[in-house]
């Protein structure tokens, strides 16, 4: 009996053989995949892809990008709260808020991180979205 890897990997042979033939860009270089196959690394930066339908890994979806401002948020909120927790906690010499106000900062730091991601994934995906503009406009000077 055939396991759920082995049939993904039966559908990604046969479709490594069918030709993509409509545009389809790479998530991570925006390059136009469109007579690639549908399965395979991407001509111009090397990094995998499938383009199966219902698969789409590593295929460029402008919806996915999104401004973090809800992390941002969360992450100044987070951050205040724990200094504000560790500075009144070594003033009054309380080991348990200082503690919570560490645990408060780290948050905060984990959220920045989380932000920081998205904002790189958000500004990579309108670089290439001007990017697909420019190629369908034919005006190679955009880029």
């Amino acid at each position: 009996m055939l396991g759920s890897r082995d049939v993904e990997r039966l559908n990604d042979e046969v479709w490594t053989d069918r030709r993509i033939g409509h545009n389809v860009y790479c998530a991570n270089c925006g390059f136009n995949l469109r007579h690639a196959p549908y399965v395979g690394d991407c001509h111009e930066c090397g990094q995998p892809y499938n383009a199966r339908p219902l698969a789409m890994k590593g295929i460029f979806s402008p919806h996915e990008a999104h401004v973090p401002v809800g992390e941002v948020l969360l992450s100044a909120l987070c951050l205040f709260v724990g200094v504000s927790m560790i500075v009144g906690g070594a003033r009054a010499q309380q080991d348990y808020a200082v503690f919570g106000g560490a645990c408060f900062a780290a948050l905060g730091a984990g959220w920045g991180w989380t932000a920081a991601n998205r904002a790189r994934r958000y500004f990579k995906s309108r670089a290439i979205q001007r990017q697909i503009v420019a190629e369908e406009s034919g005006d190679e000077d955009l880029f």
